[in-house]
């Protein structure tokens, strides 16, 4: 079993949500430190978002997965081709694996959109559903 932090459409509520169903949700949490930033991938055939280095916090949720659905999700996310997965620290005082965005990226990428949020008072990002 692993930790899995995730940030957009694999969250509750979202479009890809059921790809977690074999997960168990643990709630939801932030990154630990002020060192990332989330952008938009705005190609077809619907934006999704991406972490990148920066100087914020990253909102989202925590599950535990096996590493068979880790592998699964490595072929959804195109691990190694768009995100490489990585350990990130988080404000419960856990350390689990994230998808960060291999930027500069060959999608294309914004670091404006309307499913991006940002409260200033916390200095932190979070994928918000529009629909």
């Amino acid at each position: 079993m692993a930790l899995l932090f995730i940030y957009g459409t694999l969250m509750r509520g979202f479009h890809n949500a059921a790809r977690l169903d074999l997960g168990h949700f643990l709630g939801p949490v932030r990154t630990a430190r002020e060192e990332c930033s989330m952008v938009a991938c705005v190609d077809p055939p619907y934006p999704f978002p991406g972490v990148i280095a920066g100087h914020s916090h990253i909102a989202g949720e925590l599950y535990d997965v096996s590493t068979h659905l880790l592998r699964l999700l490595d072929d959804f996310e195109l691990e190694g081709q768009e995100y490489m997965r990585e350990t990130i620290a988080l404000n419960n005082g856990e350390h689990a694996q994230y998808y960060r965005l291999i930027y500069p990226s060959r999608l294309t990428v914004v670091d404006r959109h309307a499913q991006i949020d940002f409260n200033k008072g916390e200095n932190c990002y979070r994928w918000v559903n529009v629909e």
